[in-house]
């Protein structure tokens, strides 16, 4: 060997000998639980994409994405003061001025012929027109050890007309006869959409999992939180009715009777002889159908739901493929929390995701559930009483959350997020994996209230997120969209993420 040959043999030995005693000496890399954000794809060609993709990673420990490949649920009426101002190199638009593009997963043109249901093709001139958004991201999350998921949000009401054709052809229709906003999920050209949809997303689009969501409410809890008409009368409902061997005739007439009380009631109508809430009792004893309808329509739906999680599997059978759990169904829709429980969801789906927004929740729940059963089944309590009776029957501690008249102003506590959290690890029982959302930055634009009901705390917000793991989560997932989240709030979670013990979490 001449002597170049042989320095530079020696000089590699040492080396290699060096690199592998400070290997030896030096704990190996923590691997971090699944932290995951929700973003809207217009993000990454606002802010560039590996500026957001960094920046998620130096301040909020992501190591995952769920992104639209179909935005039909985007609020262009949100104000722009509640967008977070703070992300580096960027100002926010007013979601007013923008013509946002809707379908940004790429799709095979044919792929559709024979379905009635279409998507509605994006004009030429909407914002970002012809980029291939997951072909961009892909290669840059793989450098980063990220994951890429997409997301879908079902539509509703004049979003369905706008952005589907022929929508108004699978509408649900309410007892007096007349269309809903809302698409049936019973309906057979409904359901097959969304499977050819979400197949063939993955067929052209380089996703390694995907998230569903529908936030819906069964028709009897419409009736009372929003006086809505009863549904669903379609005749494919009616098909499901006969097959369940639920008397349409009966559920026409007990929806009928309790629907003149409810209306009765909301216009102002003095109390019963025997109260509110007795006198409802009374009415679903006398009419069973109505309860029992409430549960089919949150079976069709996890039905639904299930047959889009096996059209994704027959194309990428190892894709991680969860679902989005809407605030309602999670924290107080007693009649959903009844139908269906999360050891039912978990039957087809390999991650469910329920809404723990806790800066959020005491304002929705005041104005959502408090203030609406108070006008029929709860008008015999004040709503301090209602919410003491919430308290006491959703399992959580009237000392930690915020009392009556701090519902608008304050926020639930890191102690809320434990115990759903927890509820949801204990009901699956490991037969899925647990992602709680954990909300920030969240505004309640409402009437008359302000753009952010209370602005999320940093100390608070890490508390959450740990407490989140503290019941048993595998991971979190950052809501409820990047373009509010606040950096203080971003490097809260990354704290939490990072000060997590080792064995305070579990991550397969």
């Amino acid at each position: 060997m001449d002597r170049r040959n042989f320095l530079s043999t020696a000089l590699g030995a040492v080396t290699a000998t060096a690199c592998s005693t400070t290997q030896a000496s030096e704990p190996a890399a923590r691997k971090l639980p699944f932290i995951g954000v929700q973003i809207h794809p217009f993000s990454f060609y606002d802010e560039g994409i590996e500026r957001v993709l960094d920046l998620l990673q130096e301040t909020a420990s992501i190591n995952a994405l769920f992104v639209y490949s179909h935005l039909y649920a985007s609020d262009q009426q949100m104000p722009a003061e509640v967008l977070a101002h703070d992300h580096p190199g960027f100002t926010p638009i007013d979601p007013k001025l923008r013509r946002y593009r809707r379908v940004w997963a790429r799709h095979v043109p044919g792929e559709f012929d024979g379905q009635l249901l279409r998507h509605a093709i994006d004009a030429a001139d909407v914002e970002f027109a012809g980029k291939d958004l997951f072909a961009e991201l892909a290669p840059q999350c793989h450098k980063r050890g990220m994951k890429l998921l997409g997301r879908i949000l079902e539509p509703r009401g004049r979003h369905g007309a706008e952005l589907i054709q022929n929508f108004s052809q699978v509408l649900t229709v309410s007892l007096d006869g007349k269309p809903g906003t809302n698409a049936c999920w019973n309906n057979p050209d409904y359901r097959s959409f969304w499977q050819v949809t979400v197949a063939d997303t993955f067929r052209q689009n380089p996703l390694e999992g995907f998230m569903l969501g529908a936030e819906r409410t069964g028709p009897l809890y419409r009736l009372i939180q929003a006086g809505e008409s009863p549904s669903c009368f379609c005749r494919h409902c009616q098909l499901r009715m006969k097959d369940r061997e639920i008397s349409e005739r009966r559920l026409r007439t007990g929806y009928a009777a309790i629907n003149e009380w409810i209306q009765a009631m909301r216009r102002g109508a003095s109390r019963p002889a025997d109260g509110a809430l007795v006198t409802f009792l009374r009415l679903l004893m006398r009419h069973p159908e109505v309860l029992a309808w409430e549960r089919e329509w949150a079976l069709s739906l996890e039905e639904s739901l299930g047959a889009l999680v096996r059209s994704i599997k027959s194309v990428k059978p190892a894709a991680l493929v969860g679902r989005h759990i809407d605030h309602q169904q999670s924290s107080w829709d007693i009649f959903y929390r009844a139908a269906v429980s999360y050891s039912e969801m978990a039957e087809s789906m390999n991650f469910l995701k329920p809404v723990v927004y806790h800066d959020i929740a005491a304002p929705r729940v005041n104005r959502w559930m408090l203030a609406e059963f108070s006008k029929s089944i709860l008008s015999d309590l004040s709503q301090t009483q209602s919410l003491d009776l919430y308290y006491a029957v959703f399992g959580l501690d009237p000392q930690q959350e915020p009392a009556f008249q701090e519902m608008l102003s304050g926020s639930f506590s890191p102690d809320y997020v434990y115990r759903e959290t927890k509820r949801c690890v204990d009901s699956v029982g490991g037969r899925t994996l647990v992602y709680p959302g954990i909300g920030f930055d969240i505004p309640f634009h409402r009437p008359n209230a302000p753009p952010l009901a209370h602005p999320s705390q940093p100390d608070v917000l890490a508390a959450a997120a740990t407490k989140a793991f503290e019941a048993g989560a595998e991971g979190i997932v950052v809501c409820r969209e990047y373009q509010e989240m606040r950096l203080p709030n971003l490097r809260a979670i990354g704290r939490a993420v990072r000060d997590l013990p080792t064995s305070g979490s579990k991550s397969r």
